[in-house]
Parts: structure tokens; C-alpha cells; sequence
């Protein structure tokens, strides 16, 4: 049999339709919390790997800087190094060739400090690293040296005077720091 058309403001109608209503509502709210939980899960997993890749990213840098940094050290030690040995090499040169003049001098003047002295001094000057350059005779006093008056320096105690003493020919020797007494 047909039934009949209830009016649109029927009760059973709309108990009918909010029971619908609340039926669909069900069926929906479970895949939109499970969506939400699927979010969150994603979100957290862009999250580490964001945080991971940072963190080897940043581990490669300080890796990076570290080589950069011993490649730079290394550079400055060489090049110090060279720096000197080149300096030392010159004053080497500077000292054989006092030596030559000293000894030239010696053969060829009666009195041979003043201008044994005037030629340490214009070496001196040659190479500014050097503060002056002085000379002893064998008993260990300073004879040579721009820096005249005062007592007499006596230099046979310090070790670099007594290798040379000892042996001649061995060349330059440098000696530790020591105060000086000039």
C-alpha cells in the first residue's frame, strides 16, 4: 500500500533525519581522525629527517673545517719554516763574510778594530733582522762591536763560544736564547 506524504514538519521525519544526520557523521569522524593521526605520524617523520639531514649536513662542515684548518696550519708552518731557513741562511752568509773581512783586515792593517767595526756595522745594517753583529777575539772579550765604552764583555762562557772555540771550522751555530750582557 502507498503511503501517504508526511508534511516536512512531521516529527518522525525529523527524528528520522537527525538519526541520519548522526549515522553519517559516525561513519565519517573515523577515517578524519585516522587522517589526522596519519598527518601527525608524516609531520613528525618530515620532522627527523629534516633534523637528520641537518645534523650529517653539519657534521660534513665541521669535517670540512677541520681539514681547512689543518691544510692551513700546515701551509703557515711551511712557509715559516722557509721564511727561516731563509733568514738564517742570510745571516750565515752575512757572518762567513764578517769572518772573510776580519780576517783580511787582520793580514793587511796594524790596527784593525775601528775598521773590523765600521764593517760589522755596515753588515748590521745590511740585514735588518740583525740587531748587530759583534766579534771576540780568542780569550772570549768583545773586541768588535758598534757599542763601544763600558766594561769589558766576556762572552768565553756562553756555549756557542765554546763549540766554535773547540771546533773552528763548524760554522754557524745557534745557541738557546740567552739575556744578553750588552
Amino acid at each position: 500500500p502507498p503511503t501517504a506524504i508526511q508534511p516536512a514538519g512531521d516529527a518522525a521525519t525529523t527524528t528520522l533525519m537527525r538519526e541520519s544526520t548522526t549515522l553519517e557523521a559516525r561513519r565519517i569522524r573515523p577515517p578524519v581522525k585516522r587522517l589526522r593521526a596519519y598527518q601527525f605520524v608524516a609531520t613528525g617523520v618530515v620532522l627527523l629527517l629534516v633534523a637528520l639531514t641537518a645534523t650529517v649536513t653539519l657534521l660534513h662542515l665541521r669535517n670540512q673545517a677541520e681539514l681547512r684548518a689543518i691544510a692551513s696550519a700546515e701551509n703557515l708552518a711551511r712557509s715559516m719554516d722557509q721564511t727561516m731557513a731563509g733568514l738564517i741562511g742570510q745571516i750565515d752568509v752575512a757572518l762567513q763574510a764578517s769572518a772573510d773581512d776580519i780576517q783580511h783586515e787582520k793580514l793587511l792593517s796594524r790596527d784593525p778594530t775601528r775598521l773590523i767595526t765600521e764593517r760589522l756595522n755596515k753588515q748590521g745594517k745590511r740585514l735588518e733582522i740583525l740587531r748587530s753583529l759583534r766579534g771576540t777575539d780568542a780569550a772570549g772579550l768583545v773586541v768588535y762591536a758598534a757599542e763601544n765604552g763600558g766594561p769589558p764583555v766576556n762572552l768565553s762562557d756562553r756555549d756557542f763560544f765554546r763549540m766554535l772555540r773547540e771546533n773552528p771550522g763548524r760554522g754557524l751555530v745557534i745557541n738557546k736564547p740567552v739575556l744578553g750582557r750588552m
